[in-house]
């Protein structure tokens, strides 16, 4: 795989203290639905691991794990595909060196409920454990998520972990040892002094024994999104986008409005002995120390996409989410803390998408009346950046009624050299991929959607020009003949772009015709084959959708052809 980085200076506006960061690297990947990442921490190594979900092309929604060293090369990508939607949460790295996840698995119907999901693994991603969380609360508790969302490590080697408005504590090897119903629901969660843990709720900051019964509570006109003990024993927590510092009885000794600062929506983390500090979007951070004096505030141009997590490994700056529009891909970003840098721009233009063909069949296995859908879809890129792009992926959308949602196709367009300002039509072969069907309602309306990417490699900066769709409609077709496929014909390569072969399993005894049609019924192509191996010259075709018919004494058959 080719990667292409456009480069243009990249600059800061300096805000309260002189500040500048390098972009070290800048990635948006796995294109496809209900992507995006939750969680990113490091290890000792200075070795990142990222969670969240994505769709695996031949799996579907999995929870996915990667691990990546500092300049964003991917040691591994792990999948997690538990039920038919798995999507991760939270991670710690426990006591023995490996890693806990903790989310939650759900069946694509939606009528059995949200299991829990707990995942030990080491830090190669391979997995030493996994166990489910009371599948069956939502029969019980119809109100209920039992999504885990936060996971701790207690000092005996069990965890506690938070779903909803349920505590559950775990055994070493994820057996569940009890839980707890509270009013309200978790928000942050926190191991404590004194053998304590808090969490942060809608309203409240909560605090618990080891056996889960609650010894104190803090009531805050916002949710509780971070809590953190920290070095000198007392608490930090964020509530809204106000900073506070709290002792061992949870009474406020100190607190910072972020707002001075004009930083809202905030995530936090801390690292060493400093608080950092980065909005939504991932364009402004700002560090304190622990008595939350102001170090540094800096704002960086802005990101476009929605940051849920960031770490900090020495001098490092890792910011992880999901890109903002229709796309959704998993995004990451780091910085250095000091120097000048540039960052990264693509722009990859979706100008049009059409149908070159839409035929609907009768396969032999459906009933009379009832079709499938067969199409070619062509989308049509330009290249508004400023430098070659020499590789993109191509993703599409069928709007159809699924229980399971839409399906999703990807193409990757791989070895091309468009050059700035130009334009590419490319037709898509979704034939392959579905036959949509079966279909007995018209008229019938298909919808079909296409956004573009760049996988593994730069955040496309303009959301407002890679997204399209188109529609065709029909009524019920007055005849339609049925395909009928011969395992004893090979028709190759399809899509075709200059010559066809056809090639027969057993020695032709006396000469074959053939015929070719296009959409309207009409022959544009006939002639002769007498060898095992046979080529049909498509050099002067159009391009579109085809069927070729093998006339045999004993085998008649018609089949698909797309021409490039």
């Amino acid at each position: 795989m080719k990667r292409l980085y456009f480069l243009i200076l990249f600059f800061t506006i300096n805000r309260l203290h002189g500040f500048s960061q390098s972009v070290l690297f800048e990635k948006s990947f796995e294109p496809l639905f209900n992507s995006g990442i939750n969680k990113v921490i490091h290890d000792s190594s200075e070795n990142f691991y990222a969670i969240g979900s994505t769709h695996d092309i031949d799996y579907g929604p999995g929870g996915m794990l990667f691990k990546f060293d500092p300049s964003g090369q991917f040691i591994y990508k792990k999948y997690f595909h538990y039920v038919e939607e798995d999507f991760l949460n939270d991670i710690i790295i426990t006591s023995d060196t490996n890693l806990l996840l903790c989310g939650c698995g759900m069946p694509c119907d939606y009528l059995t409920g949200k299991s829990g999901i707990l995942a030990k693994v080491n830090l190669n991603g391979n997995e030493l454990w996994r166990s489910y969380i009371n599948p069956d609360t939502m029969t019980i508790w119809p109100d209920h998520d039992n999504c885990l969302s936060h996971v701790i490590e207690w000092n005996d080697g069990s965890f506690i972990a938070t779903a909803d408005s349920t505590i559950y504590r775990c055994h070493a090897n994820g057996d569940t040892l009890y839980t707890k119903h509270i009013h309200g629901t978790f928000h942050s969660l926190s191991v404590g002094r004194n053998n304590t843990f808090l969490a942060g709720t809608s309203l409240s900051l909560l605090q618990f024994d080891g056996m889960s019964q609650q010894l104190n509570q803090r009531n805050f006109g916002s949710p509780v999104s971070f809590v953190k003990l920290l070095p000198d024993s007392s608490y930090l927590i964020l509530s809204g986008d106000t900073l506070f510092k709290l002792d061992a009885m949870l009474n406020t000794t100190n607190n910072y409005p972020l707002a001075t600062i004009q930083l809202y929506n905030t995530r936090v983390q801390l690292d060493g002995n400093k608080i950092w500090i980065s909005n939504y979007e991932g364009s402004d951070f700002a560090s304190f120390d622990y008595n939350l004096q102001l170090i540094d505030s800096f704002r960086t141009q802005q990101a476009e996409v929605a940051i849920s997590s960031l770490t900090i490994s020495d001098s490092i700056i890792c910011v992880a989410g999901a890109e903002n529009g229709h796309k959704n891909y998993c995004y990451l970003k780091s910085y250095t803390t000091s120097g000048s840098g540039y960052f990264n721009l693509v722009d990859l233009a979706l100008t049009d998408i059409s149908f070159d063909t839409a035929y609907f069949y009768h396969p032999p296995n459906l009933p009379t009346g009832v079709y499938e859908l067969l199409f070619v879809a062509r989308i049509t890129v330009q290249n508004n950046g400023t430098d070659t792009i020499h590789h993109f992926n191509i993703n599409a959308q069928s709007i159809l009624p699924n229980v399971c949602g839409p399906v999703y196709y990807l193409l990757a367009v791989d070895s091309i050299n468009l050059v700035p300002g130009q334009l590419m039509s490319i037709p898509l072969d979704t034939l392959d991929e579905y036959g949509i069907g079966p279909i007995s309602i018209f008229p019938f309306t298909y919808r079909f959607c296409a956004w573009l990417s760049c996988p593994d490699s730069l955040v496309d900066k303009n959301h407002s020009n890679d997204y399209l769709c188109d529609s065709v409609s029909v009524d019920r077709p007055d005849h339609v003949d049925e395909l009928v496929y011969v395992d004893q014909i090979a028709i190759y390569p399809v899509p075709v772009i200059n010559e066809l072969t056809v090639e027969f399993s057993e020695k032709i005894l006396s000469p074959v015709q053939f015929e070719l049609y296009n959409l309207l019924g009409e022959k544009i192509a006939s002639g002769e084959m007498s060898e095992k191996k046979n080529r049909v010259d498509f050099s002067k075709i159009s391009s579109g959708l085809y069927f070729i018919r093998i006339l045999a004494r004993e085998h008649n058959s018609k089949q698909k052809i797309i021409k490039l």
